[in-house]
Formats: C-alpha cells, sequence, structure tokens
C-alpha cells in the first residue's frame, strides 16, 4: 500500500469516498439534520476544498492507494485556535478522513492520521482537532484508540 499527497488525478476517487462518507453518515446517524439540500452542490463545495489542498500550504490531503486504487484519504488544514486569548493560536483541523470498509482495521487510517500530523508538526502546530457526529460510534472508537479525546463539547436544539 502507498500513502502519498493527493495529485490532481485523484479527485474523482476521493470525490468517490468522501460521498461514501457522507452517505455512511446519514445511514448511521439517521440524523434528519444530515439530509442534503437537492439545491445544494456538494460535489462542487468537496471538488473546491481538495483542489485548496492541492494549491495551499496550509491545507493538505493523504490519500492510501492500493493497486492503483484509492482505499482512504484523510484531509486537513491549519486553523486559528477556537479560544482567541489561548496561547495556541493555530491548530491542525481534520476535516475528512474515510477509509473503504475492506481496508478498515489495518491501520490505513492511523497511517494516514501520521502523516497529517506530520504535516501539522511541520508548520510548528502542537494541538490537532476534529469533529465527528455522535451517532456515529465507528468514528469515536477510530479516533479514541488513536489518542484523541473529547475536550469540548456543542450541543443544539432543534426549535
Amino acid at each position: 500500500m502507498i500513502f502519498r499527497e493527493l495529485c490532481a488525478d485523484d479527485l474523482p476517487d476521493v470525490l468517490s469516498l468522501f460521498n461514501e462518507l457522507i452517505t455512511h453518515l446519514i445511514g448511521e446517524t439517521c440524523d434528519p439534520y444530515m439530509q442534503i439540500d437537492p439545491d445544494a452542490d456538494l460535489q462542487e463545495g468537496l471538488e473546491s476544498y481538495l483542489r485548496e489542498t492541492l494549491e495551499g500550504r496550509n491545507k493538505n490531503t493523504i490519500v492510501a492507494e492500493d493497486g492503483g486504487k484509492i482505499v482512504g484519504f484523510i484531509t486537513g488544514e491549519i486553523r486559528d485556535s477556537f479560544f482567541p486569548p489561548s496561547v495556541v493560536k493555530k491548530i491542525g483541523y481534520i476535516f475528512g478522513a474515510y477509509t473503504c470498509p475492506e481496508y478498515r482495521r489495518q491501520g490505513v487510517m492511523a497511517k494516514l492520521e501520521k502523516i497529517l500530523t506530520d504535516f501539522f508538526r511541520s508548520h510548528k502546530i502542537n494541538y490537532v482537532e476534529l469533529s465527528f457526529l455522535s451517532g456515529n460510534a465507528l468514528a469515536r472508537k477510530s479516533w479514541e484508540a488513536m489518542g484523541y479525546g473529547v475536550f469540548r463539547e456543542q450541543m443544539r436544539k432543534n426549535i
């Protein structure tokens, strides 16, 4: 298996995986909030973000390739800290990550996460943050296994 940075030729495959991730989120969480607006151009938004990772110094996407097939990805960026008075001014943020089901529990995501973490570290970043939906048990288990822990919680109310 090869782990490398995203290239332009990978965009269709990674977009397809992003769609699998979204389908998984909708199915696992059964959250009406996750219904896709038919007027939203989801593909355009995701492709635009991924293209920015090809061009930008502060964004990166790493892919896992097996036999010429993209089987996983992780994408992230350097952001301002959510708490402006903090001595921590910048953090690494994992925007999205997915591994094809047949490649799970084989260390693929851990390797992708390590490469992205090294990217953040090379930019003098000391903290990495991410978000996932509370109903996504697979994400919680995976991220906790890689050393992530809850440090703040977000709530919502339907009014």
